[in-house]
């Protein structure tokens, strides 16, 4: 008898979560470690996603051998043709497994595999339009090149901005200096850290700048503003593609929304589902790339 049995994941930058499904409902939801495709060679996602799968199958009371019966279905960022190539090269122990990008996942949990297109503001930024059928992916294109407005753009303007006040005389002010610190304490060891950092270490300190910016911060106030506009564009460019209604989805998404121009809000719906629900109507569909 066929296994019926389906492991959904939604991996990204910061973390992945994983829904374990069968035709009755859900049979467990847990969290996990970074799972961005592009990370090093590869093992570190893959590694996270087993993590998750076993976790999910503990937690649902089933053995560790039941990994065999999954069908999985994996959103993942960075799911380029060379990083799932890469993937499915370290062969997932699965019955079958789909790899779909996290932003398609995320738009057909959306709007339930119909038309809309969505915002991902989370580590990264990426948006996506689905009409009639056709997938338009806009922006996503990694932290060097892109992500304006995401969690890792703001907390590199944060540790931006806290060095140019280092530079000016007197004491730097209290968010120059909590930036500074939290990052390193002296400009010398942010240097230093930031050489090293990832973008899911940059986006760590965005929470800083939501929080400074509600005590009336001036500085975070201006980084937040930058962020509304980079969401803004992309919202727009939705629409360009034809998209009638957008969601603003992840975690920076989620508070930057709010803060969006009138003519542009009233583009936005909230979402009716979850990656994790796209990423199981993308295996029933037939989608993505499976192995």
């Amino acid at each position: 008898m066929t296994s019926d049995l389906i492991l959904a994941v939604d991996g990204g930058g910061s973390g992945c979560r994983a829904r374990l499904v069968n035709g009755t409902g859900v049979l467990a939801e847990v969290t996990g470690g970074p799972a961005n495709l592009m990370a090093g060679d590869g093992r570190a996602p893959f590694e996270a996603v087993l993590a998750v799968a076993r976790d999910a199958l503990a937690t649902a009371g089933k053995a560790p051998a039941a990994l065999a019966d999954c069908r999985a279905v994996l959103g993942l960022a960075g799911a380029t043709p060379d990083a799932r190539s890469r993937f499915f090269a370290f062969a997932p122990p699965f019955a079958e497994t789909c790899i779909v990008s996290d932003g398609y996942a995320a738009l057909l949990g959306a709007f339930g595999g119909e038309d809309g297109g969505i915002v991902i503001q989370g580590t990264g930024a990426a948006a996506a339009v689905l009409v009639e059928g056709r997938l338009t992916e806009i922006g996503g294109w990694g932290f060097a090149l892109d992500d304006f407005g995401s969690g890792a753009d703001i907390g590199r303007r944060a540790l931006r901005a806290a060095l140019r006040a280092h530079d000016e005389p007197g004491a730097p002010p209290p968010f120059a200096a909590a930036v500074l610190k939290a990052a390193g304490a002296s400009p010398q060891t942010v240097m230093d850290w930031a050489q090293g950092a990832a973008p899911r270490d940059f986006a760590q300190l965005a929470p800083r700048v939501f929080d400074a910016a509600e005590h009336g911060t001036p500085e975070a106030e201006a980084i937040l503003a930058r962020a509304a506009e980079e969401t803004a564009r992309l919202v727009r460019l939705c629409a360009a593609h034809g998209a009638e209604r957008v969601a603003v989805l992840g975690s920076v998404g989620r508070r930057i929304a709010p803060m969006l121009h009138a003519d542009t809000a009233a583009l936005l719906v909230e979402p009716a589902g979850d990656a994790m629900n796209g990423a199981v109507i993308a295996l029933r569909q037939g989608l993505g790339h499976c192995a």
